[in-house]
């Protein structure tokens, strides 16, 4: 089977000057359905974060990264359905002076027909390029998986409606949520299954050792270390949704993470009014279902040990 990863490309531009990370991907929809995706706070909870756009020059982009808080960034250009760009000033926070980080995304038709639409987004900064090379590099692995959500949104879910379960834990120096649900060894193509940690009854499952969900792997990443900026994770597409199982080593810490992207079936047909009267609970329900499994993983029940 064919890697979905292997649709992605990504380049590095970076002299003394600047330092820019470019990835692109062919997604099988037209440019006006991709932009639907990349330029609306909706359309960014296919494949992103949560986030609110305000789509013309000058309008604000913001997106919400759980407890790592919010990014906000300004509009600087605004082509419908071909590009955009906007900057973050304080992406280092207020206190700290550093060049305006850049971020371009650009569509482009690809063939004659209109229904395979290229996606290239560049991100970085146009000044001191030595100095924050290792930051922007460090963007490389969320970028690609982000990308990578994307194409299987269009691919799988096109006629879908999206929701988002985000679950985060700070976890004990020897917690590891893709070791605890089994999925360690998961290779890209395979049918796997994510392992019930918790006692009869919790979680979902009807035994210990049950299955919470059974999905196709798409993507794995094993970087995981006692260096800091490291990661272990699994990510899993189902019938409807697109879940990433990841333990990160962020400023000597670590945090157990549990992104679902959601796609339900049931939200086939809705007008985007009615389905933004619902979101809300169904990100909320599947958010507690999975805070359940994080919480046994942080801390086993009994006799699970």
């Amino acid at each position: 089977m064919t890697d979905p990863a292997e649709s992605i490309s990504t380049h590095i531009d970076v002299d003394d000057e600047h330092c820019f990370m470019e990835v692109s991907v062919d997604l099988p929809a037209t440019p006006e359905a991709v932009w639907e995706s990349v330029a609306t706070g909706p359309g960014y909870r296919r494949w992103f974060v949560e986030a609110e756009i305000d789509g013309r020059v000058g309008g604000a982009l913001i997106t919400h990264h759980g407890d790592f808080g919010a990014s906000h960034g300004t509009i600087v250009e605004w082509e419908p359905h071909r590009r955009y760009r906007y900057l973050e000033a304080d992406w280092m926070g207020e206190e700290q002076p550093v060049p305006p980080w850049e971020t371009e995304i650009v569509l482009t038709p690809v063939g004659e027909d209109g229904t395979v639409t290229r996606a290239t987004l560049r991100s970085g900064i146009s000044a001191e390029g030595a100095t924050w090379k290792d930051a922007i590099l460090g963007t490389q692995e969320g970028w690609e998986g982000a990308w990578l959500n994307l194409l299987q949104f269009h691919a799988h879910f096109g006629d879908r409606h999206a929701a988002q379960a985000l679950v985060m834990r700070a976890g004990g120096p020897d917690d590891d949520i893709v070791t605890t649900l089994g999925l360690v060894g998961a290779v890209v193509g395979e049918e796997r299954g994510v392992s019930n940690p918790a006692p009869s009854g919790a979680g979902g499952t009807e035994q210990p050792g049950g299955e919470l969900l059974r999905g196709t792997v798409i993507a794995t990443t094993d970087s995981l270390s006692d260096q800091d900026a490291t990661s272990r994770s699994v990510t899993l597409r189902t019938t409807d949704a697109v879940y990433e199982f990841g333990t990160l080593l962020m400023g000597g810490e670590r945090t157990l993470v549990v992104r679902g992207y959601l796609y339900p079936e049931a939200s086939r047909g809705l007008s985007a009014a009615v389905w933004e009267s619902q979101v809300a609970e169904v990100g909320s329900a599947a958010r507690r279902r999975w805070e359940t499994v994080v919480d046994d993983v942080v801390a086993p029940s009994p006799g699970m040990e």
